[in-house]
């Protein structure tokens, strides 16, 4: 069974993924809606989003490969 530890992390992370997705969208709405200067800061949470979201694969990945490893 894989590391309870790497499980909680791996679902963790990509439950930061999925916040900053909703984030990076209300940006961008917020942006060609209201006219609001958030252009560079949607870009960057986007971004950040990207990264987030490779890191919660490679994780959950990593909690996959343990949960078939024998003990």
């Amino acid at each position: 069974m894989a590391d309870p530890g790497i499980r909680r992390a791996a679902e963790r992370v990509s439950l930061a993924c999925r916040a900053l997705s909703a984030a990076a969208n209300d940006l961008a709405i917020a942006s060609s809606r209201d006219g609001l200067p958030v252009d560079d800061v949607a870009e960057s949470v986007q971004a950040e989003t990207e990264r987030v979201c490779e890191l919660a694969e490679e994780l959950g990945k990593l909690a996959w490969k343990l949960t078939l490893t024998p003990a």
